[in-house]
């Protein structure tokens, strides 16, 4: 009989990472080889607001993974609306909007752009 402890996915590794706010060892799947943890991992990060957490979101950006690209995106804005302020990754979105070629990512920029300027223009930035 296998012991429950030691069969957590990776993905209900990365849930309970969030809990505690532990936005170092979830950076360690962000490179993982299953896409499906990869997505989990960024989408964490987007739940956390810590520098560790932005700054690795912000160099996926750069990633030369588009689903990585879009995934960074809509986290920073997830990170936006949670905090309900204008993130300091703004102007990375305002360049990456200038120099993507990629129309998804562009679209899931765009949308993060205008999350990001409703908030600011609600007073809340």
């Amino acid at each position: 009989m296998t012991d429950r402890r030691y069969s957590m996915s990776k993905t209900d590794k990365i849930e309970k990472l969030v809990k505690r706010a532990k936005s170092e060892k979830i950076i360690a799947f962000v490179n993982d080889k299953d896409p499906e943890v990869r997505k989990a991992a960024i989408a964490a990060l987007g739940k956390l607001s810590d520098d560790k957490a932005v700054n690795t979101l912000i160099e996926l950006l750069r990633n030369s993974d588009p689903d990585t690209r879009i995934d960074a995106v809509k986290a920073l804005g997830d990170m936006a609306l949670r905090e309900r302020k204008e993130p300091q990754s703004k102007t990375h979105l305002q360049y990456l909007r200038n120099t993507e070629k990629d129309e998804k990512v562009l679209e899931a920029i765009s949308d993060t752009l205008t999350i990001i300027s409703n908030i600011s223009r609600s007073g809340n930035a």
